[in-house]
């Protein structure tokens, strides 16, 4: 323990130093009032003093300004006394002048003693003078105070009396500043500990007071972290008002294309926020797992379902019924062959929600391998579902869930009943129940239905579609295509499209990547097509392997023997296409 004593006056450094030489301490005592002591105690904050001992206005100043402890070497009823009684007989009229400590401490020995002696309260060192001269004129001869109130006595002629701090005080101060320092010492070596552990974390810890000023963060990205989530709040005061209303609230940002789940506490009645923060690179690394974040964080629900218009009366009547189903919490199964846009109907569904400010979390159910759906499903592994709870879950291609995974997941939904979930099927779901489907997770998923006619039933959208398709395209290739030639949409009119809007989009992104001109001609609409859409006929004699041969060597031809688009295509998954294919090729 190290410690500086500052005297004010030579007698107390002489005090100090012979009563510290017998304390357990390394003591240095300097000389030096006000200014000069505050030098004193700067320098040894720098040089890695523990506690600083000093007397007065010395000592209050050096409060202020340095952040090590400062005990104050008081003026005690003893102190007090001895002086007074030195000038009860002392000719002439006298006062007490000082801060408060002294000023209230000696009025109230006067009073204790039957002495009557002027007392005057100082709050700043700049009064002193005018004080003393103000008595001066009043007659005064005596002043009694500290070392700043002698000197300035004795310049105008005054007789000076100094309040000397005896043995007692010395002791006393000696002692604070002991406790002081065992205190400080504990604070150092539990805050070390806390401060190791926290550092050593996978998880950030960011806390923020409620004027967004950072208390403390376990890393380096202090800034990075609070600007993300400034950008995720928007306006601070509501992620003060939310975190006040949710014991633990939890929110997902998106950042330089990660993920980071966020959990948010408020301590000491809210006046702090604590984020815990996770980078979450395992759910990045996910193949099939897709999470989108309102980053805009709009404040009402999209009416984008609202304005969803088709040229065909079943399309309408599906965008009407969606629209209907934002307005409750039951969970929805949207059917449809495949491409028919099942997955951006359930995106509009979310932000058409009151859910829109949560995160829409997508699952597809078919490209995702066992080990990390096994993660998403786990609720001990995962942090997922708590982030999700009260967002939407989709769950794409639902009907190619395995079994177990769909048992894990009946148990995570019932954990979390205020996971809203959306599911998608190319097949009917129904007709799985039983053999390939569990009824209860059934039931659950398909509280509602919605079914998507595919596009061969809805050819006369096909003309918007494609200028929405050129639209974007252009966006994103930087072409300036301006539609389509009517010889060329009457070729676009004209397929069954079995791979409906997905299939569609691909032609039409092709035609956009070729095309030199302003407008989509026929030649690089049939170069897109790449091949006769004209329905083949497929041989039907045989028995049903054969047959199933015949369609799955179709597809694959049409697929460019591409076995993911034509598994795809065939609605299986590529281990079924891959063992049918090797039987085929055993048979022969």
């Amino acid at each position: 323990m190290k410690v500086l004593a500052i005297a004010p006056y030579p007698g107390l450094k002489e005090l100090l130093s012979d009563i510290g030489s017998e304390q357990p301490f390394e003591l240095r005592v300097e000389t030096g009032d006000l200014n000069a002591g505050l030098q004193y105690a700067q320098e040894a904050e720098k040089n890695g003093t523990d506690v600083i001992v000093s007397r007065g206005g010395t000592a209050e100043l050096i409060q202020e300004k340095v952040s090590i402890p400062v005990i104050d070497i008081e003026v005690s009823g003893y102190d007090m006394l001895r002086v007074i009684t030195l000038i009860k007989d002392f000719p002439g009229k006298a006062a007490i002048v000082g801060f408060s400590a002294i000023a209230e401490g000696a009025s109230a020995v006067c009073s204790l003693v039957d002495i009557e002696v002027k007392t005057i309260t100082i709050t700043e060192a700049d009064e002193v003078y005018s004080k003393l001269e103000s008595l001066q004129r009043s007659g005064y001869q005596v002043i009694v105070g500290d070392v700043i109130t002698v000197k300035i006595a004795e310049e105008l002629g005054l007789n000076g009396i100094l309040l000397t701090s005896g043995k007692e005080s010395v002791i006393k101060a000696f002692n604070e500043a002991r406790k002081s320092f065992n205190i400080i010492e504990n604070m150092r070596i539990q805050y070390g500990i806390s401060d190791a552990v926290l550092r050593n974390m996978q998880q950030y810890v960011l806390v923020l007071d409620q004027d967004q000023k950072t208390i403390y963060c376990n890393g380096q990205q202090a800034n990075y972290l609070k600007e993300m989530i400034m950008n995720y709040f928007k306006d601070f005061d509501n992620a003060v008002e939310q975190v006040s209303d949710t014991p633990l609230l939890h929110f997902f940002c998106e950042k330089d294309g990660f993920i980071w789940g966020i959990q948010a506490e408020g301590i000491l009645n809210n006046q702090l926020i604590v984020f815990f923060i996770n980078k979450e690179d395992k759910l990045k690394a996910i193949n099939g797992l897709n999470i989108k974040i309102n980053q805009h964080r709009v404040t009402g629900p999209s009416t984008v379902l609202k304005g969803r218009l088709s040229e065909n009366y079943k399309m309408n009547n599906m965008y009407a019924k969606a629209l209907r189903f934002t307005k409750t919490d039951k969970n929805i199964l949207i059917e449809g062959e495949r491409g028919t846009g099942k997955e951006r109907t359930a995106e509009l569904i979310h932000l058409s929600s009151e859910r829109h400010q949560e995160p829409f979390v997508m699952v597809d159910c078919e490209m995702i391998n066992e080990e990390d759906l096994e993660y998403i499903m786990s609720l001990s592994s995962s942090k997922l579902f708590p982030f999700v709870n009260g967002g939407t879950f989709f769950l794409k291609n639902i009907h190619l869930l395995p079994i177990a995974a769909q048992k894990n997941l009946m148990t995570g939904v019932e954990a979390y009943s205020n996971m809203h979930i959306i599911s998608s099927a190319s097949k009917e779901l129904s007709s799985l129940v039983q053999d390939a489907f569990l009824s209860s997770l059934y039931e659950k998923v398909a509280e509602l239905r919605i079914f998507i006619p595919p596009l061969r039933e809805r050819k006369e959208d096909i003309e918007s579609l494609i200028s929405l398709f050129i639209n974007e395209c252009n966006i994103r290739y930087g072409k300036q295509i301006s539609g389509v030639r009517e010889e060329s949409l009457s070729m676009l009119q004209h397929p069954n499209w079995y791979g409906n809007i997905s299939e569609l989009y691909k032609v039409i992104e092709e035609a956009v990547l070729i095309s030199d001109n302003s407008y989509l001609e026929e030649e690089d609409i049939n170069e897109a097509l790449l091949y006769d859409w004209e329905k083949k006929e497929i041989n039907l004699s045989g028995t049903l392997s054969e047959i199933e041969t015949r369609i799955i060597e179709e597809v694959l031809e049409q697929e460019n023997f591409n076995h993911s688009q034509t598994a795809k295509r065939l609605g299986i998954n590529r281990t079924t296409l891959w063992r049918k294919l090797k039987q085929k090729n055993n048979n022969e």
